[in-house]
Parts: C-alpha cells; sequence; structure tokens
C-alpha cells in the first residue's frame, strides 16, 4: 500500500546502535542541547533589545517636539505665550496677502469683513459657543455638540539658538470641550481637545516651525484631555499633511461635498 515504506531494519539498528552507546554520551548529549538552547535564547533577548532600541529611536525621531528639525530655523526652539489682546494676530490677518490662508482659517465669518480687532477679542465668547451648540441637529457639525470649559489662545514665539534672538510667527487656540458622545472623552469629566485658528506668518510658511507650533499645543492640551480633534477644509492639502505630520489622522469627511475633514490625535 505504501510505496515508500521504511524497512523495519532501519529502526532496528538504530535501536541496537543507541543500547549500545556508552552511558557517559547521555549527560553529554544532554550538555550539548542545554548550551545550544542557552545561545538560542541569548541571541534572541539581544535581538529584541535591538529591535526595541532601534524603535525607540525611530520613535523618538518622529515626535513632534518644540525643536524644529529641517530648512533655516531647523536650529529654532518653539514656545507659546498667551495671546492677551489678538493685537499681532490681527495685524498678520489684515496684512494677509494670499486669500486661500484666510479662506483655511474661516477668517472673514468670524472675525468679519473687513477684519476687526473687537470681533477677534470676542470670538470665545461669541462665536465658539454657536459652533459647539447642539440646539441644531441638521448642521453639519452637529456631531461636536459639547460644552465649552476653556479657550486658551497663544501666539507661537520661535529663538533662533545661534543668534539668541526671539521672533513672533504663528497663532494658534485650544479649547477643551465637554462631549461625552466624542469618542476618547475623558472617562472621569468627558473632555476632548479641540485646535482652532492655526495661523503661521508668510515668512515662515513651509519651515517647520508650523508643526512645532502644533506639538507645543498638543503638549499644553495633554494636562486636560487624551484625545484632540480638529476639521480642516479638504481642499487644503499643504495644512492636511501638516497635521499628518503632528500625529493626526483623517476619520471622515464632514458637510456638504465632503467639504472638511475631520482629524484626530490620541494623546499618549
Amino acid at each position: 500500500m505504501f510505496k515508500n515504506k521504511i524497512p523495519t531494519y532501519f529502526f532496528e539498528a538504530s535501536l541496537s546502535s543507541t543500547r549500545n552507546m556508552p552511558e557517559l554520551s547521555w549527560p553529554i548529549l544532554v550538555a550539548l542541547v542545554l548550551m545550544a538552547l542557552s545561545q538560542l535564547f541569548v541571541i534572541y533577548k539581544f535581538t529584541r533589545e535591538n529591535g526595541k532600541a532601534a524603535q525607540s529611536k525611530k520613535d523618538q525621531e518622529n515626535k513632534v517636539g518644540s525643536k524644529t528639525k529641517e530648512g533655516p530655523y531647523k536650529n529654532c526652539e518653539v514656545k507659546l505665550v498667551p495671546d492677551k489682546d489678538g493685537k499681532t494676530f490681527c495685524e498678520w490677518l489684515i496684512a494677509e496677502k494670499e486669500s486661500n490662508a484666510l479662506k483655511y482659517l474661516d477668517a472673514h465669518e468670524m472675525y468679519g469683513n473687513p477684519i476687526l480687532l473687537e470681533k477677534i477679542q470676542k470670538a470665545p465668547e461669541e462665536n465658539y459657543p454657536k459652533r459647539f451648540s447642539g440646539d441644531d441637529e441638521k448642521s453639519m457639525f452637529y456631531f461636536r455638540r459639547g460644552t465649552i470649559q476653556s479657550c486658551d489662545r497663544f501666539n507661537a514665539v520661535g529663538k533662533n539658538n545661534d543668534t539668541n534672538k526671539e521672533f513672533y510667527f504663528g497663532h494658534i487656540e485650544c479649547i477643551v470641550v465637554k462631549s461625552p458622545h466624542m469618542e476618547y472623552c475623558n472617562e472621569t469629566n468627558k473632555n476632548v481637545g479641540w485646535i482652532f485658528a492655526v495661523y503661521c506668518a508668510p515668512d515662515y510658511r513651509g519651515t517647520g516651525l508650523s508643526v512645532a507650533m502644533i506639538g507645543q499645543s498638543l503638549e499644553y492640551l495633554r494636562r486636560f484631555v487624551k484625545c484632540v480633534y480638529l476639521i480642516v477644509l479638504s481642499e487644503n492639502d499643504r495644512g492636511f499633511h501638516c497635521y499628518q505630520k503632528c500625529g493626526f489622522v483623517h476619520l471622515n469627511y464632514v458637510g456638504v461635498n465632503d467639504k472638511y475633514r475631520l482629524m484626530r490625535c490620541l494623546l499618549n
């Protein structure tokens, strides 16, 4: 039935040779096996530790921090300072020559046309509560409804470590909202974070400073929430890729004709 059947005399010969082995051979054989297993374990442990070290180094390199990593401002430290009056932000917006920059910021709807300092100053009290209102179930932003707990506005300041000179280059706003229905809200107070009004002055775009500024805003929000959301116009590819560099992922589209992208960043 089985064409390749092994002859029985093969096993008999094997058993015979095994019986005739010196008694000392078995301890030696066991010792050799244990030595081999020990060496394999050392190799496995070494490879695993090297893998962890390499991954840790990679994660550290990819981490968004306070220092820019490329371009003419690669040796700059970035920090956030409270924007107490909105004047610098207002001056930037009034002088802005790139129409898309104002469009992506929704500046005219938020701050008027022409842009007014008074509207910028009152935005946290007048505009933001409406944007998180749950009164209109048909609103495309109804999903983010909640109660604003805080709104902190910052200007971004860079410091050139070679010259020790500081310069203002951007603006960003960090909002904490109580939204029990949002994914990854805090278990205790049900809060999530939002980033609004991300702006970089023209002379500093494409330098990596914006990424560092957003990274600092995430570090600030980390004290209060474990998840941060934002919305970006779908046509704003530059902003979208910038947010991806900061750890945000695209969740889905929002609005008529997929006008906006909803993005989220989980804070470890």
